[in-house]
């Protein structure tokens, strides 16, 4: 996981590109869609962010969110 600050911005469809490359979850832009759309109950609210009509994803936030839902769930 990245700190915050040096983390990367990626576009959903270049951050589901990378995560099917690397082979881990989501590797799908539906995937990531579908947890946008859902963000302000699945806690994924501050990895999204928008400039114009591009959504963004901060990479650091994205693994923050998915560390806390893991958590969450135990």
């Amino acid at each position: 996981m990245e700190n915050d600050s040096i983390s990367k911005n990626y576009t959903v469809k270049n951050f589901a590109k990378k995560n099917k490359e690397a082979g881990c979850w989501p590797g799908s832009e539906s995937a990531i869609w579908a947890l946008r759309a859902d963000s302000p109950q699945n806690g994924f609210g501050e990895a999204f962010f928008s400039i114009g009509r591009r959504v963004l994803i901060n990479e650091g936030k994205f693994w923050k969110a998915v560390e806390a839902n893991k958590k969450e769930k135990k």
